[in-house]
C-alpha cells in the first residue's frame, strides 16, 4: 500500500466503526433493538418538525426501558449521534422522557 497514509480522521472513523460493532449483539446496541432506535430518531433527531415527546407506551419508550441506559451513555460525545442526524441532548433526555430513570438522573460523564 505504498503511498496510502492514515490521516487521524481515518483511524478515528475505523476506531468508532469497530466499537459500534462491538456493542452490536443480534440487532441490538446496548440491549436496544434497532427498531427501538428507529422508533426514539424522531424525537431525537436534528429536524425542525420534532414530534415533541414519545408518550410512555410508545414503542420508543418501551426500548429505552429495556436498554442498557449506561452503555448507551457512552454514545454521548461519540460523533456517532451527530453523524446521524441526533441531537445528543434530545437524546440523553430519554430516560427521564420515558420514565426509565428518576428527573434527577444525568448521563455520567464520559
Amino acid at each position: 500500500m505504498e503511498g496510502y497514509t492514515y490521516s487521524s480522521k481515518n483511524v478515528m472513523i475505523m476506531v468508532l466503526v469497530m466499537c459500534m460493532i462491538g456493542s452490536m449483539v443480534n440487532g441490538q446496541i446496548c440491549n436496544m433493538p434497532i427498531s427501538g432506535l428507529y422508533a426514539c430518531k424522531p424525537y431525537v433527531s436534528n429536524s425542525v418538525a420534532s414530534p415533541g415527546d414519545p408518550s410512555i407506551n410508545s414503542p420508543c419508550c418501551k426500548a429505552v426501558k429495556g436498554a442498557n441506559i449506561d452503555c448507551l451513555c457512552g454514545y454521548k460525545n461519540s460523533a456517532y449521534l451527530p453523524m446521524n442526524g441526533i441531537d445528543p441532548d434530545k437524546a440523553m433526555k430519554l430516560p427521564v422522557t420515558c420514565k426509565a430513570k428518576d428527573p434527577s438522573w444525568q448521563c455520567p460523564n464520559n
